[in-house]
């Protein structure tokens, strides 16, 4: 084994696995298990393929109490793989138990497609160097509607990534919350439409911890 797919990092070690296609093997570096195949070639980028990825983490996932995916394309030689986790082996390991026995939902707050948000940043040029970085602050500014997801969903919410989107796309927003409370999360997020207009809420998941995996692959 020397060039390894990287599907997610995980704990503690287990048996090579097949997933579908997929024959998965479980190479231990230190503390951290990584999830790979045997590849010639790093898969090209498309729908399918990054349906089928992830696919094969989802069902990782589900005998797994902590997982952190892998970015698409992550092929490596595995001595590098080894360098990499022994790098940030210490971030890792603060990420997996972040994640352990929790799960994703992920938010989007949608604009009607004749509205523009009153909190949207307007396209223009900046008149001055204080204009520029007032309209950067305002571009990175949690709208008022994730305000009221978080008041309302608080005792839910472990932890949250927020970024702006573009068009009808306002935000999205990543929840990580505990496994088995979707449900509870959904009925909330329902509950609060009449909250979060002009903006239309659309709820996605439980997914594998996808957004909250460390910002580690090259």
């Amino acid at each position: 084994m020397s060039a390894v797919y990287v599907y997610a990092l995980l704990d503690p070690a287990r048996r090579p696995a097949r997933i579908g296609t997929h024959a998965i093997e479980f190479v231990s570096i230190g503390s951290i298990c990584a999830a790979v195949e045997c590849v010639s070639e790093r898969p090209t980028i498309s729908d399918m393929a990054l349906r089928d990825q992830h696919d094969v983490v989802a069902r990782l996932a589900r005998n797994a109490d902590a997982i952190l995916p892998a970015r698409f394309g992550s092929l490596i030689e595995l001595d590098e793989l080894e360098r990499m986790i022994a790098r940030h082996e210490h971030t890792i390991e603060e990420a997996l138990e972040l994640v352990r026995g929790r799960e994703q939902m992920t938010l989007r707050l949608f604009a009607a497609s004749s509205q523009v948000p009153s909190d949207a940043t307007p396209v223009t040029s900046p008149s001055s160097g204080t204009a520029y970085l007032t309209m950067r602050a305002a571009a990175g500014a949690v709208p008022p509607q994730v305000e009221r997801v978080r008041a309302k969903l608080g005792s839910l919410i472990i932890a949250e990534r927020v970024e702006r989107g573009e068009g009808r796309l306002h935000v999205t927003v990543w929840h990580l919350i505990a496994r088995g409370s979707s449900a509870r999360y959904q009925t909330g997020v329902a509950r609060l439409a009449d909250d979060l207009a002009p903006l239309r809420p659309a709820v996605s998941g439980p997914w594998p911890p996808f957004a909250f995996a460390p910002a580690i692959w090259q």
